[in-house]
């Protein structure tokens, strides 16, 4: 058994105006001036300012002819864009469809409340019924008549005027006290008065403090205000000039912002850098500054490498050279490659040799090798120009033995010697050990 299902897709058209006209040939024809669709999907061949509520998005759309624009969107995104934005500062054009900026509105309020005029109030009274307030030539009033509370403000009115006037008596429902009637109690004993009024009178003939009689501690930072006058202190001894901002030691007409007149000591100065400046006095006395850079010697000194002779440029354009090698004959220093004196000493190598314990001490060898008794090669650390080179031997003979040493062979890297003790006979003659001394020249 099989079900057929069937699904019925509901389409629903409304046009929302159709109207009858006659055209230029005097035809009457349907008008049909926009179609409203309610779908899930887009209606097929839309005219422009059709309608269609999109169903599935739940928005509504509209045609402009090639696409459709979703109305609640679109118009909330154009919403007070640069088209419609007014920076009118006098708020003047003529518009219900601009938005003026909030910098537009702040300067059209600020020039308004500028151009007030606010006088100040000059006179506030009330007779019981009017309250009028009287601000430079104009004035307004209020009728309070009608407040509920009419009757307890006329009642009060009433007790108010009957206070004002002083007769002596301090019962609460007549006048208002004045300072004599006003007692006090000062527990503190700074006054002997028992009323303000007499209180007020022993403080006006009391002797005052200030700072030429009295010491004190400021409470709070102070502002003093010199109105041109200036302020000076045990005869120039600092003196303050109200009318040019200056501060003078020792003179009562001071010229810069601080003049000394006399001498100045600095008990402590900080550390300074290479790059601080130079404090300098003029032949009047004032302070400058000068870069260190302005105070250094403008000299130079170059130096010849092939020659090794230094010269010296001063600043006041004369020089002086120095040799840095002599030119003696027969000097044994030369000018080396960086110009400086260079000295080729002769001798290469040197050491001590020491059989019996089998060591040597040298500098410009590398090593050495005992091929016998009494027989040794060592290795220079540097070769020789060539074999023919200079060797100087000698040997510690402690004993009454004839000992001699040779040079058996030598090339640019490596010498030989041996060490010989003589016989009765040439047949006796033995090869032994000894401690002995070499030096390697080259040239």
């Amino acid at each position: 058994m099989s079900t057929l299902i069937i699904i019925l897709v509901l389409q629903t058209t409304v046009y929302a105006q159709e109207t009858m006209a006659i055209n230029h040939k005097g035809t009457q024809v349907s008008v049909r001036n926009t179609v409203v669709t309610t779908a899930d999907s887009a209606p097929s061949d839309p005219l422009q300012n059709d309608i269609w509520f999109d169903t599935v998005a739940d928005v509504t759309k509209v045609y402009n002819g090639t696409i459709w624009l979703t109305i609640n969107l679109d118009a909330l995104a154009k919403k007070e864009d640069s088209t419609n934005k007014s920076t009118d500062i006098n708020l003047a054009d003529v518009t219900n469809t601009k938005f003026p900026t909030e910098l537009a509105v702040k300067t059209y309020v600020d020039t308004e409340l500028a151009a007030l005029v606010d006088d100040d109030i000059t006179n506030v009274s009330f007779d019981g019924t009017l309250l009028r307030v009287d601000e430079g030539t104009t004035n307004f009033s209020a009728n309070l008549s009608a407040l509920e509370e009419s009757a307890d403000i006329t009642a009060n009115t009433a007790l108010i005027n009957n206070h004002i006037a002083a007769d002596d008596d301090l019962s609460a429902t007549n006048e208002l006290q004045n300072a004599a009637e006003v007692s006090i109690e000062d527990t503190a004993g700074n006054y002997t008065a028992t009323n303000v009024e007499a209180a007020l009178a022993e403080l006006a003939t009391a002797p005052g403090k200030n700072i030429y009689s009295d010491n004190g501690t400021l409470n709070d930072n102070r502002d003093i205000t010199q109105s041109n006058f200036d302020l000076n202190f045990d005869s120039n001894t600092l003196v303050i000039s109200g009318d040019d901002d200056r501060i003078g030691i020792g003179t009562a007409s001071p010229s810069t912002k601080l003049d000394v007149n006399g001498t100045t000591r600095i008990r402590t100065l900080p550390a300074g850098a290479g790059s601080d400046e130079l404090v300098t006095v003029d032949t009047n006395g004032n302070l400058k500054k000068l870069p260190i850079s302005s105070m250094e010697t403008k000299t130079s000194i170059a130096q010849n490498t092939g020659t090794g002779v230094i010269t010296h440029n001063s600043e006041d354009g004369t020089s002086q050279a120095v040799n840095l090698v002599s030119t003696n004959t027969n000097n044994s220093i030369s000018v080396g490659s960086d110009g400086g004196a260079y000295y080729n000493s002769p001798i290469k190598a040197y050491g001590i040799l020491i059989p019996a314990s089998n060591t040597y001490n040298a500098s410009g060898i590398s090593s050495a090798v005992k091929n016998g008794t009494g027989r040794y090669t060592f290795t220079m650390s540097t070769p020789r120009s060539s074999a023919d080179y200079p060797i100087q031997l000698s040997l510690l003979e402690t004993g009454s033995d004839r000992i001699n040493i040779y040079v058996t062979a030598q090339t640019t890297t490596t010498f030989s010697f041996s060490i010989i003790k003589e016989g009765s006979t040439f047949l006796t003659y033995s090869y032994v050990d000894r401690t002995c001394y070499f030096t390697i020249l080259d040239f």
